[in-house]
């Protein structure tokens, strides 16, 4: 790694060879006062394209410029000039805790960006789908940047900011790949966006990008991440006249998995209903006579208008078809049980017998439909713990004001 000159941008540059052999030359333009994230940027720079190529097999680049246009400057969230496939632009503030991975984060999804629109034979603005995919793709990236080995599932921990967002504060809550990776709160800001329109302004396309790194994460969760990765490896590899769209994506997931996903794609990218499936209700009681099993009866239901069903083929009267959502039982004596519904119905009420009563009631447990728009209803307790919730969280907002005071006095 090389770095020269003060007066203007810093410039560093490096050269690393893939696991291919081929070579790759980077070169990083940074404001002066950022100097010190030379090593974060290039070390991102480095395993983004590292990981696109190996995990996709994304042509890599040969060269690379990264421009830092500076927080102030007006230029966060800039592109690189059009027809320019070899610069692109990553901005971040002066003040960056490692633990909040801001730089990385800003580098994988610009030099991601810049991948996916060569292998997708897309322009610089390529639109609300690709930086969606891009989104999706680039969480694992920053996740293997994210050293904390007890929350491997993490790629950040939150911050907030103070004083006009010049004050970081990192709160040591780990930010998930899967959710806030895939900026699942733009989505709930907005999840009823038309994606059959152009994005009306800037919350339409966030929102519309995050639906769509959303619903890459479900079907990876739903397929398997080894057959899902054949899919955008398959995608990536086709030769496109057009810069692709998710009807483009559906056909190569069919072709590749030979599964039906009719069921899903129109669900997700041709309809403004939205996903949310909950627990309604549970209840557990002993039958009249002494000695009798335990009756539990719990009723799920579909708040949303959006289906998440698992097959396209309707059903045979009475019979059900698909199996997209499942619903655990934990009892009281430590056994589970795991059924499975078709979500087609407004609401599907499940009853069991056994020797004890239920404890708690659980629909989606795996998480897989990640488009759910709150699943603060996903669960149940016969008994509720609201105490115990209670207790939680005021010493967690205590503890919260404490920080915040003490913060501001040593600020004063």
């Amino acid at each position: 790694m090389t770095a020269c000159g003060q007066a203007g941008p810093t410039a560093v540059s490096d050269r690393f060879d893939l696991p291919s052999g081929a070579p790759v030359t980077i070169e990083i333009l940074l404001q002066p006062d950022h100097a010190r994230q030379a090593e974060r940027y290039l070390s991102a720079a480095r395993k983004t394209i590292t990981a696109y190529a190996d995990r996709f097999r994304l042509t890599p680049v040969t060269s690379l410029t990264i421009v830092d246009p500076g927080w102030s400057s007006g230029q966060a969230g800039a592109t690189a000039p059009a027809g320019d496939a070899t610069t692109v632009v990553a901005d971040t503030r002066l003040l960056a805790p490692r633990l909040a991975m801001e730089p990385e984060m800003a580098v994988t999804r610009a030099v991601g960006a810049r991948l996916w629109q060569k292998a997708l034979s897309c322009g610089a603005d390529a639109g609300w789908f690709i930086e969606g995919l891009n989104q999706y793709t680039s969480a694992p990236v920053v996740a293997s940047q994210f050293g904390v080995q007890q929350t491997p599932p993490a790629f950040a921990y939150a911050e907030t900011r103070y004083f006009g967002g010049f004050i970081p504060r990192v709160l040591r809550i780990p930010l998930r790949n899967a959710t806030a990776g895939n900026r699942l709160d733009d989505y709930r800001r907005h999840p009823a966006v038309d994606l059959r329109k152009p994005p009306a302004d800037a919350r339409d396309r966030r929102s519309a990008a995050a639906k769509t790194a959303l619903a890459m994460g479900t079907l990876e969760r739903w397929i398997g991440s080894p057959t899902w990765d054949a899919v955008l490896e398959e995608f990536a590899s086709r030769r496109w006249m057009h810069c692709p769209t998710p009807a483009d994506l559906e056909r190569v997931a069919q072709d590749v998995t030979g599964l039906d996903l009719s069921w899903f794609f129109p669900q997700v990218f041709d309809s403004i209903e939205t996903f949310d499936y909950g627990v309604e209700s549970l209840t557990s009681a002993p039958g009249a006579a002494a000695g009798q099993m335990y009756r539990t009866s719990v009723t799920v239901r579909r708040y949303g208008g959006a289906e998440f069903t698992g097959a396209s083929a309707p059903r045979v009267g009475a019979f059900e078809s698909g199996r997209g959502m499942q619903i655990r039982l934990v009892f009281e004596d430590g056994s589970e049980r795991v059924d499975s519904w078709d979500g087609r119905d407004r609401s599907r009420v499940f009853t069991y017998e056994s020797s004890g009563p239920v404890r708690s009631a659980t629909i989606d447990p795996g998480e897989v439909l990640l488009l759910d728009t709150n699943r603060t209803n996903n669960s149940r307790m016969r008994v509720p713990a609201g105490p115990e919730a209670a207790t939680k969280w005021a010493a967690r907002w205590a503890l919260w004001l404490q920080d915040l005071l003490l913060t501001y006095a040593t600020l004063a």
